[in-house]
Formats: C-alpha cells, structure tokens, sequence
C-alpha cells in the first residue's frame, strides 16, 4: 500500500485486559482460529444418526454462523466440536434471542441419546 508521506500503517487484533476479584489482570488479543468439522467425521455421523433417532428429524450437519467457544476446543485444541441447540440460529447471543419451549423440549429429551453416541463413537 502506498500511503502518503508521514504516514503508517499497523494491523492489530482487538485486545481486551480483565481483571479479577484477586487482582489479577490479564490482557488478550480477541481473535481466535476459525474451525470445520467435516460431516463425515465419525462424531458427526453418531451425533447425527442419534438426534434423527431421538426426534424423528434430519439433523442439519453444517457450520454454525455465529461464534462459539470451539474456537478453542477445536481451532486451537484439534478436538473436535460439535453443536446442537434448539433456537433460531440468527438470533443466538442477540437481545431478541428467544427458545420456544417445543424446540427447547425436543433437543433436552435428545441429549442422552446423543451423549451415549458420541461416547460410543469414541470407545476404542
């Protein structure tokens, strides 16, 4: 990029410092690596299979489009991520965001289900 004379240009990631009840302050960039679990990773195919098992729908394997903390768990971590929820995706982490009770019922009675899959997908 050429910039006019007496001028520069710097890239930074956002940084945010905290500071707890101890006293403790802590600064860091706000970034994190994005991630994507295929749909055909053994997890997904058991998460999956265990949902359409639990409700009787077709689960959509698919990214998110909002953020989620498997940008640690996955992005940075390698372990692999999933979500399931009930709500309207474009509302999650707004001020409008709203959980009809059927949807919020149907995901609760299919956590088991998917809790024993994904352990059993992981057994050796």
């Amino acid at each position: 990029v050429d910039l006019p004379a007496g001028l520069s240009l710097g890239v930074a990631y956002a940084a945010e410092e905290q500071r707890s009840w101890t006293g403790l302050t802590t600064r860091w960039e706000m970034f994190g690596p994005g991630f994507l679990v295929s749909p055909d990773h053994p997890l997904v195919r058991a998460a999956v299979g265990a949902v359409r098992s639990a409700t009787g729908t077709e689960p959509a394997a698919r990214p998110w489009a909002f953020a989620t903390d498997g940008r640690h768990t996955c992005g940075e971590h390698g372990i692999p991520t999933l979500g399931y929820a009930p709500g309207d995706e474009s509302q999650a982490h707004t001020n409008t965001e709203r959980l009809e009770l059927a949807g919020a019922r149907r995901a609760y009675d299919a956590y088991p289900a998917l809790v024993n899959a994904l352990f059993d997908a992981l057994a050796p």
